[in-house]
């Protein structure tokens, strides 16, 4: 016979997730492994789960084990049990589903980027104070464990005052294939382009380690022809409140890339960078140039105390939405918010008037001002 495990009571946090793309696998990986790695953590229902075609999402319901299959998200939001919304649908719909599962009543955390438009998110935003509810908007970098030592490290005043963050995220979805005939055979465009589908996740980084841009100028374009392409490329320069500068960069088209994030952050003391295929390690540089490499594994680093007893074992993206998942059903359950470590509907809405300013810059070929959030 088994030891009986005494747990404290605590309501289930019943969940439905809106999208069944990738994303929808993702989140909901997180939030399975994060009850299960978590003891605190409110014990997770997953109710429903919705997507456009009928057989998919009755298929993704069975194999992640959801109750309730639905192609209409609308018909979720009434369903029993529910306290917690997950919005993975593309960003268009992001609006409409978010401000119904506010409406409800519901938590909710819907991934980056938070809306279209900045009118859009500030929608979002306020509807949530007024309600009441549980906001959080999904940006998984802020969870890599070499991240949020970085942040801690930069809070902490260990490389001084900020003078620039300098950031990048490329990738090479976008450029086309070729055929046997040599015919170029563009992939389907990537729903958001590179500003609004990549830029949200550096400017996220940009803004939580430097503060308020005042001032950015901006230039994008694309290769694909298709009319349905926003852009494939944008790159962009932003001023700081603080005084800092700051440079951006995102591409669809990137050869010799497959998918990567990075970013260093200067100090007045030193520097930080880091990238995302090495997301395990962070380097210090002081000003002399001498560079340390510190390998962000030990059990007492940002998140690692959920995973291994000893120092040396790397985790991988992956993970990132669990450490993410966790931190969401910690505030659903204390009915608290999820700052200052993640980002809540207002981080989302200043990022998404970051986007704005750049694409009015790219637009005009002029400096745009940023108006200064509300609130």
């Amino acid at each position: 016979m088994g030891d009986d495990i005494a747990r404290a009571p605590a309501d289930p946090v019943g969940v439905a997730m809106v999208g069944n793309g990738f994303m929808g696998r993702a989140h909901t990986l997180a939030l399975v492994v994060a009850g299960l790695l978590v003891p605190d953590l409110p014990p997770v229902e997953l109710r429903s789960i919705s997507g456009r075609d009928p057989g998919r999402t009755r298929r993704s319901a069975a194999q992640y084990r959801y109750r309730e299959a639905f192609t209409d998200w609308r018909a979720q939001l009434d369903g029993p049990g529910l306290s917690a919304v997950d919005v993975v649908l593309p960003t268009e719909l992001h609006h409409a589903a978010t401000m119904a599962a506010i409406g409800a009543g519901h938590a909710v955390l819907c991934e980056k980027p938070l809306a279209a438009t900045a009118a859009d998110a500030y929608e979002m935003w306020q509807a949530a104070e007024a309600a009441g509810v549980v906001h959080m908007c999904g940006f998984n970098f802020r969870f890599a464990p070499a991240v949020r030592l970085a942040h801690d490290l930069v809070v902490a005043g260990e490389i001084g005052e900020v003078v620039a963050f300098d950031g990048s995220f490329l990738e090479s979805i976008g450029l086309p294939d070729h055929d046997a005939d040599d015919v170029a055979v563009w992939p389907p465009p990537p729903q958001d382009g590179a500003l609004l589908g990549l830029g949200p996740h550096i400017l996220d980084l940009a803004l939580w380690f430097a503060g308020e841009p005042t001032t950015v100028q901006a230039q994008r374009g694309k290769l694909n022809p298709a009319p349905t392409v926003r852009d494939d490329f944008f790159s962009g320069t932003l001023q700081f409140r603080s005084g800092a500068h700051g440079t951006v960069r995102g591409s669809r088209v990137a050869g010799g890339v497959t998918s990567e994030c990075r970013f260093t952050v200067t100090g007045t003391k030193g520097a930080l960078r880091w990238e995302s295929p090495r997301l395990n390690e962070l380097w210090s540089i002081t000003p002399g140039h001498r560079a340390t490499l510190i390998e962000v594994t030990r059990p007492t680093d940002p998140f690692m105390a959920m995973w291994w007893p000893e120092p040396g074992h790397p985790i991988s993206w992956t993970e990132t939405f669990t450490h993410q998942a966790a931190h969401f059903l910690r505030a659903v359950a204390g009915g608290t918010s999820v700052r200052e470590s993640a980002a809540d509907f207002e981080d989302g809405y200043r990022c998404a008037l970051v986007v704005d300013a750049l694409s009015a810059a790219a637009d005009s070929g002029r400096p745009t001002a940023l108006a200064r959030p509300e609130g």
